[in-house]
């Protein structure tokens, strides 16, 4: 079996052997097929003896090292244990997880293990805010000043923060690749050539910052940039914190949980709630909400309901049982209800932020002429005007193809300029005009009520025969509720539809800060995450298949967005 090395800083004593003893009983409770788990613990500070004798039955696995003294009592932070952890971790690990003692495994995750192998990547969960930074300098100026300072050389502002206000700009919130370091996945091929980097750069960075408490996370950023390894950003169902603003922003992420961050205290102790029997059975019986629940109830599925450690000497060690985690959303929610017209603060603001305000508030007056609104969806605003925007040089008699074009004003744009257009959609609602107070994007809708320059065909894509080639081909948030398979049909079946020359304009859905595929259709999934693909995935697809990239942009957190965005605009070769 493949091994993957837990790496926990902590310090020696009840609270930090309690959440370790705990971390160490839900891993083996999953059922690990292709993996074995080894947790290791790097202790720095004054030990509590008694504490570790009492814990050592439910320690017994778990490979523990001591931090000298002496380091102990020159660094700050626990940078002593953190530090070792990548001073001394194992060799011969084929993925090394650097894990803080507050977090919870509540799922088995070898998919994410075996695509980090594949990668030779670093994987984890963006940051959810920028870092402190001295008066009067931002965020972006900090990072670049440092990266010049420390590296000599700049860094990319690629990634963006996990928990931006939602009316933020992308300029303000993004950021480089630069994680919480609460759960940091490595390949073992790239751990030591990272690690190098890390350990000079981190003591360095200690009295450059106005909270050094920051520096590992800050240094880690700096040490892969400068290691050039891929890196990819995770979705937050791998390092999950019980925190408000993350369950609004990420209600789906946590339905799929694997790794609880339990970082937040306004709820309970995080140091007790494994601690003793008392603190334990008090944590199940709390009224918890949100997150917390739902960590109450895996941590309730997962250990039991019974506390399963009795710290004596005597102590029996609690036995591996294998448990399976609830499949059902993790708080009941209701179905996306329609989506009406958008509030005219919204479209102004919209307005204001667009690059294309004419195309835009042109696209707005065809919708609510022919449906009676705008569909109330921020990224509409954005990707509508960007499609028109390449395909406005048209000329009449040209062809183009929408594929899923559900209820837009994009095909009757099209159409009142003389270009033909076909749309394509096989959605199972059908709308009948006059559109009903129900509507909202999804639907087929047959244009050539509306206009007849468009032929509208309800069918599968797999299904459709076009009678003549295309000048473009363009979808918008379509393609990422298709399988993998699906996908890459439609892309190859597009290039043939193309003549040579042809434009693909495609906008993608992505999950929020992530480097992810959008994998959810109305709510439900699609197929599992890791098998949908990545941003870099869905460019090779393109370009396997005959494409050549001309503009591949990447919006990580539009505001007012559930999603990010991908705007692609190739050429068929």
């Amino acid at each position: 079996m493949k091994k993957v090395a837990i790496l926990i800083p902590a310090s020696p004593n009840p609270a930090f052997f309690s959440q370790i003893a705990a971390s160490a009983l839900a891993l083996s409770r999953l059922n690990w097929r292709c993996w074995e788990p080894t947790v290791y613990a790097f202790l720095g500070g004054e030990p509590d003896f008694d504490a570790l004798e009492a814990w050592r039955p439910y320690l017994r696995d778990t490979m523990m090292s001591f931090v000298p003294a002496s380091l102990s009592n020159a660094h700050r932070f626990y940078y002593a244990q953190i530090d070792s952890l990548f001073r001394c971790a194992p060799i011969d690990a084929d993925v090394l997880i650097r894990m803080d003692a507050d977090t919870l495994v509540v799922r088995n995750f070898e998919d994410l293990l075996d695509f980090v192998v594949d990668t030779n990547s670093v994987a984890g969960v963006t940051a959810h805010f920028p870092f402190p930074t001295w008066p009067g300098v931002t965020p972006r100026q900090s990072w670049m000043g440092l990266s010049y300072l420390l590296t000599g050389r700049s860094i990319g502002f690629e990634h963006a923060y996990s928990l931006p206000p939602t009316d933020s700009s992308q300029d303000a919130w993004t950021t480089p690749f630069y994680m919480n370091d609460g759960v940091v996945v490595f390949a073992g091929s790239v751990f030591a050539d990272v690690v190098a980097h890390y350990l000079r750069l981190r003591p360095n960075l200690m009295d450059r910052l106005p909270d050094p408490y920051f520096s590992g996370q800050i240094a880690l950023a700096l040490a892969i940039a400068q290691a050039g390894v891929r890196s990819c950003a995770l979705p937050m169902r791998y390092n999950f914190p019980n925190d408000e603003l993350a369950e609004a922003r990420y209600p789906e992420e946590l339905d799929d949980v694997c790794i609880f961050h339990y970082l937040r205290t306004h709820a309970f102790d995080r140091h007790k709630i494994f601690a003793s029997a008392s603190a334990y059975h008090e944590f199940l019986e709390l009224p918890l909400t949100g997150s917390n629940k739902v960590f109450q109830s895996c941590v309730a599925t997962l250990i039991g309901s019974e506390y399963p450690f009795t710290v004596t000497d005597a102590a029996p060690v609690a036995r591996p049982k294998m448990a399976s985690v609830p499949s059902k959303p993790a708080i009941p929610r209701q179905p996306p209800g329609p989506q009406r017209d958008m509030p005219a603060d919204e479209l102004s603001a919209a307005l204001a932020e667009s690059e294309h305000a004419d195309l835009l508030r042109e696209l707005v007056n065809i919708s609510r002429t022919a449906f009676g609104f705008f569909v109330d969806q921020f990224t509409c605003t954005i990707n509508y005007p960007w499609v028109a925007a390449r395909l406005e040089n048209l000329g009449a008699g040209s062809r183009v193809l929408d594929v899923g074009a559900g209820v837009s004003p994009m095909p009757l744009w099209l159409a009142g300029r003389g270009v033909l257009v076909d749309t394509v959609d096989n959605h199972p609602i059908r709308r009948t005009l006059p559109p009903a107070e129900n509507w909202n994007a999804w639907g087929f809708l047959d244009y050539q009520q509306l206009h007849p320059n468009v032929a509208s065909h309800h069918c599968a894509i797999a299904e459709f025969s076009p009678v003549s080639r295309f000048d473009a081909v363009y979808s918008i948030c379509v393609l990422t509720h298709m399988p993998r398979a699906t996908r890459e049909d439609t892309l190859r079946r597009c290039h043939g539809w193309l003549r040579s020359g042809g434009r693909l304009l495609l906008t993608i859905d992505l999950i929020p800060a992530t480097d992810f595929l959008w994998n959810r259709s109305e709510g439900r999934e699609v197929e599992p995450l890791l098998a949908h693909g990545t941003i870099d995935e869905f460019l090779c697809q393109l370009t396997c298949v005959g494409f050549q990239l001309n503009e591949a942009r990447v919006l990580r957190t539009p505001r007012r967005s559930r999603t990010g965005l991908l705007l692609i605009d190739c050429t068929a070769t």
